[in-house]
């Protein structure tokens, strides 16, 4: 990691380091924490597992953000479920504004579905499979695709193999529907309508 005097606006993910701005570690103690796992986390994801097509980056900044999150909830920031929760329900609007997970439709790729809302993605997977066999998944992805590209295909084929199930019919509709499917666990999460 380099910790730059820079303009830059935000941190930055390359190949070998992770450039991040002054600016970002004056803040409070788990902000600036959570952002050094952001981008350390793309040391896995995003890095060493890159990205096989543009529509795949919701497997970078996804996992990126989710851990990010995960991190922030176990140090004393926002609750992951929390912020989870608020994520599915702004789920229908990102998909109407950017397009789903792994079917953008906007021109620029990061705006907020990569990130929240491909994390979201991820606790659905974890709320479905559950903590143990999501970690194992995890685990695998990383170990199974170290130092080449793999994509959303890859990633559900490898998911359903951990799993000892099919989870394309769970994974499809949350990565390329036009709608957020229910969240396994919480029936009474609902989504915001879509705003035109």
């Amino acid at each position: 990691m380099l910790v730059g005097d820079t303009d830059l606006p935000v941190a930055l993910e390359t190949q070998s380091l992770a450039v991040v701005p002054r600016d970002d570690l004056l803040g409070d103690r788990v902000d600036a924490e959570r952002d050094l796992v952001h981008e350390l986390t793309h040391h896995w994801t995003g890095d060493s597992v890159a990205v096989r097509r543009w529509s795949d980056l919701w497997l970078s900044e996804g996992h990126a953000r989710y851990y990010e999150r995960l991190y922030s909830d176990e140090h004393g920031g926002a609750a992951l479920e929390s912020v989870m929760r608020a994520a599915y329900e702004q789920h229908d609007q990102w998909r109407h504004d950017e397009g789903a997970p792994a079917e953008p439709t906007d021109a620029t790729l990061f705006k907020v579905m990569r990130y929240d809302g491909s994390a979201l993605v991820l606790f659905a997977l974890r709320e479905k499979v559950g903590e143990e066999t999501f970690g194992r998944i995890e685990r695998a992805w990383v170990t199974a695709y170290r130092g080449r590209a793999a994509g959303t295909r890859d990633f559900i084929a490898l998911a359903s193999r951990v799993a000892g199930e099919d989870l394309g019919p769970f994974l499809r509709p949350w990565l390329y529907g036009a709608h957020t499917p229910p969240m396994p666990g919480h029936p009474d999460w609902q989504v915001d309508p879509v705003e035109d």
